[in-house]
């Protein structure tokens, strides 16, 4: 049978060529099985592409707990060195007050050698106090070096110098004003050769 459109159609409950009863067949226009096979290609490219994005995420997931992995092991290894910092910087400290102490006791000896210094100087060769002022440890040695240096018959150094004869003249200096007075006549007397 055709109708109208120049389509064939099957009418319901026809016989077939065996005899028997074939259900009704409908016919589906060309144009959308195409529509429906463009739009299942769509598809399928759209699925593959949501595969290849799942499996990008997936191993952005494996590297993320990996990486998360790897961080939880290193703070594992770490926190015991985070123990030793803080004992560190516990026994730094004791240190630090043992250094402050042994400095502190350092500049109290040597601020009491000073003053020995001093009082030898002026006990053993009478130089006046306030000469020896403002005077470090090393200059204090050199004038008991050069003091000690001058002959015990000769009035502990405090002759006057004047570079003339015998070096005891006139008034007792001392031992700082023997020194410079020595020192001058050796200086009058020009380089020594």
């Amino acid at each position: 049978m055709t109708t109208n459109t120049g389509q064939d159609e099957t009418a319901a409950g026809t016989a077939g060529v065996s005899g028997e009863a074939t259900p009704e067949v409908k016919m589906v226009p060309e144009s959308d099985l195409m529509a429906v096979k463009a739009n299942l290609s769509q598809t399928v490219d759209d699925l593959g592409k949501v595969r290849a994005e799942v499996q990008r995420l997936t191993g952005l997931a494996q590297t993320h707990q990996e990486d998360a992995t790897t961080a939880k092991a290193r703070v594992a290894q770490l926190s015991p060195l985070e123990t030793q910092i803080a004992d560190s910087e516990k026994s730094l400290g004791a240190e630090k007050a043992r250094a402050d102490a042994a400095e502190s006791a350092l500049s109290k000896s040597q601020t009491d050698l000073l003053d020995l210094r001093k009082n030898h100087l002026t006990d053993q060769f009478g130089i006046e106090a306030a000469e020896l002022e403002g005077k470090t440890l090393a200059e204090l040695a050199t004038y008991a070096e050069a003091l000690a240096l001058i002959p015990a018959g000769s009035n502990n150094g405090r002759s006057r110098f004047d570079g003339g004869g015998s070096g005891v003249q006139g008034e007792a200096l001392t031992g700082r004003q023997s020194i410079v007075a020595g020192l001058d006549a050796g200086e009058s007397l020009g380089p020594l050769r």
